[in-house]
């Protein structure tokens, strides 16, 4: 596993003593942008997994949640983009494809 691993991480995985523990259950692309609005920054991820599907979510961090959260809506309902909040993480809808389906590339079981 740790041949698979990010080049960033495999530093500290091979100084881990119990690195071989660690398992890869999945991957997935997201693309992050970074977006102003109304004095607000916008994150936009587009994320694509394994099997292809691409879903979309924006979060925006504010002192006033409410209030920022009705300036996206109605900017949204503005530009006619459907769209529900969520309560699903990127690991979750994951975990909801068949183990096989979870990596978008063959990684070794060593």
């Amino acid at each position: 596993i740790l041949e698979n691993a990010p080049k960033k991480i495999k530093k500290y995985l091979k100084d881990c003593a119990d690195w071989k523990n660690f398992e890869i259950v999945g991957d997935f692309v997201n693309y992050r942008r970074l977006l102003s609005f109304e004095n607000l920054i916008v994150e936009a991820d587009e994320t694509v997994l394994p099997n292809r599907s691409i879903f979309f979510e924006i979060e925006i961090e504010s002192e006033d949640t409410q209030a920022a959260k009705q300036k996206i809506e109605q900017k949204m309902r503005e530009l006619r983009i459907s769209f529900v909040n969520s309560n699903v993480v990127k690991l979750d809808r994951l975990l909801k494809l068949k183990p096989e389906l979870r990596c978008s590339r063959v990684f070794s079981k060593q």
